[in-house]
């Protein structure tokens, strides 16, 4: 009797544990989508939020699928994609394409020293005055003679010695606000949409220390992060050389034996191989080469575009570096953006214009020689 009852247990046994055990059910790529809300325009950041992934409607959280941007690339208009993977089933994916628009909107930040209040001083006025239905809000943190190491540490000493410029709308012109820190600057606004580095001239022409630079960028994305800001695409701004043989009692240009030329390909030579190798960088405002492509031209001034030697001078100088940042960020030719300046008082005369439009438009193409 006890043998019976010993195989009845066994078969029962078995067929429950195969009445229990779930098969395990079929994905299929139709049921998994991806959507976004976001409108994608020129250098815009990579941000997962960015997107909502589900599966037969329903969310997913971020544990239950990939992501891979490898593919994903705004530094020209056009399409790109980014391929979204379920992670229980690997072979259920779909590759989203996304159109990457010209820039209508912009928050950028420039940090730096006194050579960004040159770059930055048109631009909003330039972008506002345009044809076009352009919201720009461009603004500069700079302190005096600062390093880009001087800067590193600032961050994390939260040192208030910055001065910051907002650009009034109403009355089209800047606002200085003094005692500010990089930390304060970072979150002025809900979100920067671009971040704009770049290198104390005297130390422009050296090799980046990408250790710094690293920890920089770094430093930058952990403090938005962790204020729930998303984060930006960072930039660099290369700079411009001095005034040719000028004179005035500086160590660093005597460097170069004076020579404009010599100081320009070195800061040309550096930011060209900071492109090559960082990682942290996605795209060069090429200043320098406007700058010395214009001193070789037809417009070029007495004084080289510069009011003391080094900075620009406060018409035609900063006006091209403006416009050359605006074509760079936005995605246009020069010619786009058409305002030279009010009725009887211009900044530049338009046949200047038509000059620096050839010029910024060959050297965002070539931003690392003379053309």
């Amino acid at each position: 009797m006890k043998r019976p009852q010993f195989s009845l247990v066994l078969v029962a046994l078995i067929f429950s544990l195969v009445s229990c055990k779930q098969k395990e059910p079929d994905f299929e790529t139709k049921y998994l989508t991806v959507t976004t809300e976001k409108t994608f325009q020129l250098y815009d950041a990579f941000n997962e939020n960015d997107f909502v992934v589900k599966y037969k409607d329903s969310l997913l959280t971020r544990e239950q699928y990939t992501i891979d941007a490898t593919k994903f690339d705004t530094s020209k208009i056009g399409q790109t994609s980014i391929k979204v993977t379920l992670n229980i089933a690997e072979e259920v994916f779909v590759e989203v394409p996304i159109s990457i628009n010209f820039r209508k909107t912009c928050k950028l930040l420039s940090i730096g020293d006194t050579y960004s209040e040159d770059l930055i001083y048109y631009s909003n006025l330039i972008a506002a005055k345009s044809n076009e239905d352009f919201e720009y809000n461009i603004y500069s943190i700079q302190l005096e003679d600062a390093t880009l190491e001087l800067h590193n540490r600032y961050l994390f000493e939260d040192k208030k010695l910055y001065k910051l410029m907002e650009y009034d709308f109403d009355n089209m012109d800047w606002i200085y606000i003094e005692n500010k820190s990089l930390k304060q600057a970072l979150l002025f606004q809900n979100q920067w949409d671009l971040i704009l580095l770049q290198e104390n001239v005297t130390q422009a022409h050296h090799q980046v220390d990408y250790d710094i630079l690293n920890n920089f960028c770094s430093a930058i994305e952990n403090y938005l992060g962790q204020n729930n800001r998303k984060l930006p695409a960072i930039a660099w701004h290369q700079v411009w050389a001095y005034q040719d043989d000028i004179t005035i009692n500086n160590e660093y240009y005597e460097r170069f034996n004076n020579s404009q030329e010599a100081m320009y390909e070195a800061i040309a030579s550096a930011s060209s191989e900071l492109m090559t190798n960082s990682n942290s960088i996605s795209f060069i405002v090429p200043s320098g080469t406007i700058i010395q492509n214009a001193r070789k031209s037809s417009i070029v001034t007495d004084n080289d575009f510069t009011r003391d030697g080094r900075h620009l001078d406060l018409q035609i100088g900063r006006y091209a570096v403006s416009l050359g940042l605006l074509t760079k960020i936005s995605g246009y030719e020069p010619s786009h953006f058409a305002y030279v300046g009010e009725e009887g008082s211009p900044i530049i005369t338009a046949a200047e214009k038509e000059v620096l439009d050839v010029i910024i438009k060959n050297s965002i193409s070539n931003p690392f020689v003379i053309t």
